[in-house]
């Protein structure tokens, strides 16, 4: 099965079924986040995950539209743009979460600057540890512990989790 790519994501060319995807940029995107380059393109790999129903849900509806707690990818994003973004984290129960304002900025970024990468597969759990093992994305802390980011990944989010207890809720 072949390979598909956006940039913008057009929700209705994400197919409905479960399978692998990958989160791609330009190298300097986030700075300081080393990236394997793309075999063919000037992009360097930022994260791989699965969708294990469904690659439109999961790419469109949480990744691109969820907040930061509904994400891990996004919620890792948010970390690394944190002073770029202005970004006010705060708690709702044991979540870190964004304003709607901040979440539609995330989006803008997300979209201007990074591109995603599907293929579709019955069983994307059974591969996505060796796979994560094989290409090493510097944004994905599981299955992926002897990367040399690993460590920054982890204090960046952890920074992003305690700037999130000096903030109230919007509203408040």
């Amino acid at each position: 099965m072949p390979v598909n790519s956006l940039l913008g994501p057009d929700p209705r060319s994400v197919p409905d079924e479960p399978g692998l995807y990958a989160w791609w940029a330009a190298p300097g995107v986030l700075p300081g986040v080393p990236t394997a380059a793309h075999p063919s393109l000037r992009l360097g790999l930022l994260y791989v995950g699965i969708a294990s129903t469904s690659l439109r849900r999961r790419i469109v509806s949480q990744h691109l539209a969820a907040n930061t707690g509904s994400s891990t990818f996004r919620f890792t994003l948010a970390s690394h743009l944190l002073i770029e973004g202005g970004l006010t984290p705060y708690r709702k129960g044991k979540k870190v979460l964004l304003p709607r304002a901040q979440l539609d900025w995330l989006l803008r970024w997300q979209v201007s600057h990074l591109h995603v990468s599907w293929i579709a597969r019955s069983d994307p759990a059974e591969i996505e540890a060796a796979v994560i093992a094989a290409v090493e994305p510097p944004l994905n802390g599981d299955d992926n512990e002897h990367h040399p980011y690993r460590q920054q990944l982890r204090e960046l989010r952890a920074a992003f989790r305690l700037k999130a207890e000096d903030g109230p809720a919007p509203g408040e």
